[in-house]
């Protein structure tokens, strides 16, 4: 089909669906004499005229809550699906619960219904990837077929769409998506149906993909009527035509739009957001870039929605690709967020004397910016500094020369003396200092998602491995613990990600929280070397926390209004700085109750203390000069600068 015969389909389905039934057949013979065009817009009519989703149309209650099929006892109601329903069940062998997909009763008697169900758990089964939900088996009853799943908890992205996000968040949930696609296509397979309600995110963060009931392996050619979702579906897909694995590269696309934007790409201003509007728009490839609809968004980030989302399937990047570039995005973008609010923040204290009260009342301190000192002025980009704690020496990573090198270096604050630490190609984030200043320690990411190394080094000596977690996108945070035989991370565990100290001798864990379906990373040990500052959060939530290091059962925990991105503590070992809501923020985790009190509002992204991945490094009670290394600075790209800090 021409470009031409393409619209003119597209016109003719628009406007035959505003039609009543009996008047579409005389309307679209009069304005298609070619039969073959004619046919292909009743296809479209009839997907048109289907339910999207079919949890939209009446259904009968929940028949199976209670009972067993094969030896799974059905607990609870997960969801439903175009075909059939999803229930929570107790697997009763491994003690464990697991979700049972199966095949509704009113679906039971539909054609090719046992079949796509097992071929979705074929399709899962042959993958092997931690964003893909495992599939254990597929069970056969009498009156029914399911797959016995991993369950997976957490908040599906539909949740998350009709909002802009931030877009480093955007970009790593993106990212692991992405990951998930490349897996999925290097195994000659093609999801066909990406769509928020296929995708949740975890309480750690981690996003999982769904449903591969559609799923197909090779080069799938289309059907006389395009299987999917419309609002969702590519160009290609919604014409019935051929399909390659740049099919899901579209879909993703949509998603990935709406995620920073709020709304749909194909939501052309005044033009309305029915499904025949956006399909139609995205068969004309008719859209503005991201950066229109929300300042702010960079020109990368344009360039790679505008290529996913092309009506030409050969001109979109393979999943790796994005991937790839979804990752330099989101960690140059984290870099650069962090340093600008405090430049400004300078600025404005420099400019008008402007003394930042911190709370409460009683004892308040003063936070007073002097000029800035160059630190560093290298190309590339330098971020997430650590001050050593006799306060002369300044911890951070490098991108390089090129930008594209992450290193571990270590400089002098009085300028000069540059020591390169690390030597490979591993992203590496979040260095830290021991607490006697003698030892280092950094996590190093693979790019293929597998184990994040903590890697642990004298300052003049050889690194060794300390441990492994679980991947968690390297960003957030280790901690040593206040006598430097151990290291603080966050980890996966049977009931969440958790906090889990990690001995240095032997390599040992021992988990220091147990909130079942958390996440908690970000890990900051207090001045007086007694307390624990972290995140704890979900989805839908965030709080900040402090537990007493010689009773981790006693915690104290303060529920943000917004997410948490950052945290440190200040010298009273009681008040803690967390940034949310495009704000730098402190509250008191002392049991008082206290509110928190909001104290810059630069548009912050992750300021943080040293080990929270960050640009922000407040170091109290160093032996030297008081900094807060920050950037953008004077070469090609972010550096880092020195503002003393008084009170």
């Amino acid at each position: 089909m021409t470009q031409d015969q393409r619209k003119r389909v597209w016109a003719v389905y628009e406007e035959a669906g505003e039609l009543p039934a009996g008047s579409r057949e005389e309307f679209i013979s009069r304005e298609l004499p070619e039969e073959e065009l004619r046919a292909k817009v009743r296809e479209l009519l009839e997907t048109a005229d289907a339910p999207l989703d079919e949890e939209e149309t009446p259904v009968p209650e929940w028949e199976r809550v209670g009972q067993w099929l094969g030896r799974f006892q059905l607990l609870a109601p997960v969801g439903r699906g175009g075909m059939g329903e999803v229930y929570e069940a107790l697997d009763p062998d491994l003690g464990r619960r697991v979700a049972i997909k199966c095949i509704s009763s009113r679906r039971l008697g539909a054609v090719n219904a046992i079949e796509a169900l097992t071929r979705e758990a074929r399709a899962a089964s042959a993958l092997n990837h931690p964003g893909i939900v495992t599939i254990f088996e597929v069970i056969r009853s009498t009156d029914t077929v399911g797959i016995a799943m991993e369950l997976v908890e957490g908040e599906p992205v539909r949740k998350l769409i009709g909002h802009a996000h931030q877009l480093p968040q955007v970009a790593l949930w993106g990212k692991r998506i992405a990951e998930a696609l490349a897996a999925t296509h290097a195994r000659g397979i093609i999801h066909r149906d990406i769509k928020p309600e296929n995708l949740i995110v975890r309480a750690d963060g981690y996003v999982k993909v769904l449903d591969f009931g559609l799923a197909a392996e090779g080069a799938a050619w289309g059907n006389a009527r395009p299987m999917g979702t419309l609002r969702y579906m590519s160009p290609e897909q919604g014409l019935g035509h051929s399909l390659t694995p740049a099919t899901d590269i579209f879909s993703l696309g949509i998603v990935l739009y709406e995620l920073a934007t709020g709304v749909h790409p194909f939501a052309l201003a005044g033009a309305g957001t029915s499904t025949l509007t956006l399909t139609r728009a995205a068969a004309m490839g008719e859209l503005r870039t991201p950066s229109s609809v929300r300042r702010g968004l960079p020109e990368k980030f344009d360039a790679l929605l505008l290529e996913m989302l092309s009506t030409n399937p050969g001109a979109r990047p393979s999943a790796a690709a994005v991937a790839a570039r979804l990752e330099s995005i989101a960690t140059r973008r984290s870099a650069r967020s962090a340093g600008w609010w405090l430049a400004a923040a300078a600025i404005t204290a420099v400019t008008t004397g402007l003394a930042v009260r911190f709370w409460p009342v009683s004892a308040p301190a003063v936070l007073r910016l002097s000029s800035p000192v160059a630190i560093t002025s290298y190309d590339g980009i330098e971020r997430e500094p650590a001050i050593s704690p006799d306060g002369r020496r300044l911890l951070f990573v490098w991108s390089g020369d090129d930008s594209d090198h992450d290193e571990v270096y270590i400089q002098s604050l009085a300028g000069g003396d540059l020591r390169r630490i690390t030597n490979d190609s591993r992203p590496k984030y979040g260095p830290v200092w021991s607490p006697d200043g003698r030892m280092i320690a950094w996590q190093s990411r693979a790019r293929d998602g597998s184990e994040t190394r903590i890697m642990v080094a004298p300052v003049d000596g050889p690194a060794r491995l300390a441990g492994l977690t679980a991947d968690h996108e390297g960003f957030y945070g280790i901690e040593f613990w206040p006598d430097g035989g151990s290291l603080i991370a966050s980890d996966l565990a049977p009931w969440g990600r958790s906090l889990v100290r990690i001995n240095l001798a032997d390599g040992s864990k021992t988990f220091l929280t147990r909130e079942p379906g958390f996440g908690e990373d970000s890990p900051v040990v207090s001045p007086d070397r007694k307390r624990l500052l972290f995140r704890r959060k979900r989805a839908d939530a965030a709080w900040l926390c402090a537990l007493e290091l010689a009773a981790p059962q006693h915690e104290t925990c303060y529920a943000a209004a917004g997410n948490v991105e950052g945290d440190a503590w200040l010298e009273d070992s009681k008040t803690a700085l967390y940034a949310g809501s495009g704000a730098l923020w402190q509250v008191r985790l002392d049991g008082s109750g206290g509110h928190a009190v909001r104290i810059a509002g630069w548009g912050v992204s992750q300021p943080s203390e040293r080990a929270g991945g960050t640009d922000l490094c407040i170091q109290p009670g160093a032996g030297g000069p008081e900094y807060l290394a920050v950037g953008p600075g004077h070469g090609k790209g972010d550096a880092l600068s020195g503002f003393e800090r008084g009170g």
